[in-house]
């Protein structure tokens, strides 16, 4: 078991300096909005996978009118007390994993292993596959380097094949078709046993939340059906011609939740998707024995009952970190008495 005992930010977003001490169980982070809840998730996460969720530039992430954002984040793993020390300047990064370097965030993955949800993760459920592929990868990233590996080099050779496409040459692109194929096959099987192991899981926790005994299902659609080759590629080369850019392989995959048979998509509940997301989310952090599992407006579109049914969840995990308006505190002590659970570690 791990556990966060501190984390340090200096001139992270609204942080000019700031040390933020945690304890075992639910610690309850909450305030007005504007004090930066979500900018100490964002900085967990960039901790855990070299990444932030909400911006593709993490110079963005840098205070105003400083040159360079420090996060440090002491936990225990293993009985052992371990530090991570990331520091950026837009270009240059310093990464530190206890006494060693590290040259890139990817080197992060896999150190500090974190599942954390938010609002907007809604979009796994209702918004264009680009959100479900992102599950996929966040989660295998973090457990699997061979994975990680094989999304690089297929994301390289597929930026390659697509500028060929676009020039209509066919000298080289059989070179990147190959690589592509090599990639994708490895890619597409650890994704399909990926869904194939969470499926159970995540019925099992969705069953905490859930009073209509409802079951929900997830099925990996990988693209093409059949078995991905270098003929597959070459068979669509004449139709990617046309389009410009590669339509078939891992960055075309999918996935399809359903709940009692009927696509969740359409036909469940705001509720409903709110609670698939959280309990994908759960299922996730269970396989892949994370140490961060973190909820951003933990409340948002969930009735007492159910924030009742969540927190008694919750509090069965060695350490979970949740973010709730300071209007919230009253709801989440009602939900807190509702679910017959003990006080969080940081109570209202």
């Amino acid at each position: 078991m791990g556990l966060i005992k501190k984390v340090a930010l200096t001139s992270f977003r609204n942080y000019s300096e700031k040390e933020l001490e945690f304890k075992p169980g639910i610690n309850l982070i909450h305030g007005e909005n504007g004090i930066g809840k979500s900018n100490l998730l964002e900085a967990l996460l960039i901790s855990s996978i070299g990444r932030s969720t909400r911006t593709k530039n993490l110079k963005e992430a840098i205070q105003h009118e400083q040159g360079r954002f420090y996060i440090d984040i002491f936990y225990k793993k293993e009985g052992l007390g371990q530090k991570i020390h990331i520091s950026f300047d837009g270009k240059e990064k310093e990464i530190l994993h206890n006494k060693t370097k590290h040259k890139s965030f990817s080197s992060l993955l896999g150190i500090l292993p974190s599942v954390i949800y938010s609002p907007n993760d809604v979009n796994i459920i209702t918004g264009e596959p680009k959100y479900r592929r992102r599950f996929m990868d966040i989660h295998l990233a973090q457990s699997d380097p061979v994975y990680i590996f094989h999304l690089s080099r297929y994301n390289k050779a597929l930026k390659h094949r697509n500028a060929l496409l676009k020039t209509n040459d066919t000298l080289t692109i059989e070179v990147w078709e190959h690589q592509l194929a090599q990639s994708a096959e490895i890619i597409q099987t650890k994704r399909k046993e990926f869904i194939k192991d969470l499926e159970k899981i995540f019925a099992e926790e969705f069953a905490h939340f859930n009073h209509k005994d409802k079951v929900p299902k997830v099925i990996y659609k990988p693209s093409p059906k059949e078995e991905i080759t270098p003929s597959s590629y070459k068979e669509s080369r004449e139709k990617d011609y046309i389009l410009g850019f590669t339509t078939i392989g891992p960055h075309r995959d999918d996935l399809l939740f359903s709940l009692d048979e009927e696509t969740a998509k359409h036909f469940s509940s705001e509720g409903e998707k709110r609670l698939l997301v959280i309990a994908l989310k759960l299922a996730s952090y269970r396989m892949m024995d994370a140490l961060i599992f973190a909820m951003d407006d933990y409340y948002s579109f969930l009735d007492l009952e159910k924030q009742a049914h969540l927190i008694k969840r919750l509090f069965s995990l060695p350490q979970v970190f949740l973010t709730a308006p300071a209007n919230n505190c009253s709801t989440y002590v009602n939900a807190l008495e509702l679910s017959a659970a003990e006080p969080c570690s940081a109570p209202c």
